[in-house]
């Protein structure tokens, strides 16, 4: 039988919910440093493991970049990295965001973060106003915090 009108619509709803829950096991929801610009950051979505077939699935569904990492020990296996940045992180993260579960504040503060950066994209000569440079510097402090190695303290600074 033919699939149906809906099935493109199922499918792509399909693989968001299979990225979120990829994304809640293995991927890492953050606001990277960019080396051009000192005082600016990226939005980053990464996710990294072992089974290069997942990986590979990503970028053919998503895009982004694969980078194959192979570790010092050889008792390690290599990893398989996937990472897609900027705006195109956002929007993915914005879409799958209803099945995400275990990384709902990350993803909740960098869509904070990157409606910041939105707003704020008509030129100035002033540049960007110093209370939106303050909040975006509270929302990178809340990510990193929320991104700490070891058991979540909502009381450590």
């Amino acid at each position: 039988m033919p699939p149906g009108p809906d099935a493109h619509y199922r499918r792509k709803t399909a693989d968001l919910a299979y990225l979120a829950g990829i994304i809640d096991g293995e991927g890492c929801v953050t606001l990277s440093k960019q080396r051009r610009r000192p005082l600016g950051h990226v939005a980053c979505l990464v996710v990294c493991m072992t089974h290069e077939p997942v990986i590979r699935h990503l970028q053919a569904q998503f895009g982004g970049r694969i980078r194959h990492r192979i570790k010092a020990n050889p008792a390690h296996k290599p990893q398989w990295e996937w990472r897609i940045t900027g705006r195109k992180a956002v929007e993915l993260l914005f879409e799958a965001a209803p099945w995400i579960r275990v990384k709902e504040m990350q993803v909740s503060v960098l869509c904070e973060w990157a409606n910041t950066v939105i707003e704020n994209t008509a030129p100035c000569k002033l540049g960007v106003p110093v209370e939106i440079m303050v909040r975006r510097s509270d929302l990178i402090d809340q990510i990193h915090t929320l991104n700490r190695r070891g058991a979540y303290d909502a009381s450590r600074p």
